[in-house]
């Protein structure tokens, strides 16, 4: 074999290992980020945020079920039963009652779970409410605004909503 030939093979040989760890390396990347970034079931992601399992609800033919839980950029809703489509929309406390709005996510008709994004992170140690809104708005589901979705009451006229806490650190079971 002249020098030619052994230096083409080699180079050869070089471009296919070369090209082999790309390839590698590329579907390992894809696993790790799919990993990383798969969304999380709502089941799993309540055990994650949840800190005690004391549920907080009002009974009824609308009603929202929420457990105190860690601080966060999200509220995992527990239960939510809505006659009519609806928004459950994470408020903060203000003079003991619902103030800003710090997210909001629309419900189907029916009873279901799931999670609130926010705005603005929930604190530790706060206080917060998670309220039913009507979902009034010509643009059903896609839009969440608090002066046409209006608050939901039940017979006697109160807010349905449910009262919960965040905190860093469990309560005693």
């Amino acid at each position: 074999m002249n020098q030619e030939t052994k230096t083409s093979s080699v180079a050869s040989f070089s471009r296919k290992k070369a090209i082999g760890i790309a390839c590698v390396t590329f579907v390992a990347g894809i696993g790790l980020g799919w990993l990383l970034f798969a969304p999380v079931p709502a089941e799993k992601a309540a055990d994650n945020n949840v800190v005690s399992k004391t549920p907080l609800v009002l009974t009824g033919e609308n009603s929202v079920t929420v457990d105190d839980q860690l601080p966060g950029n999200s509220v995992v809703v527990k239960d939510v039963k809505l006659r009519k489509a609806g928004w459950v929309a994470i408020h903060e406390v203000a003079d003991g009652q619902p103030g800003r709005v710090l997210g909001a996510q629309w419900f189907p008709a029916g009873e279901s779970t799931g999670t609130v994004a926010l705005l603005r992170p929930t604190v530790d140690a706060g206080t917060y409410f998670a309220v039913l809104h009507t979902d009034d708005s010509p643009n059903e589901g896609r839009i969440f605004d608090p002066k046409v979705n209006v608050v939901m009451v039940d017979d006697a006229g109160e807010p349905i909503m449910a009262q919960f806490l965040t905190t860093v650190t469990p309560a005693a079971q």
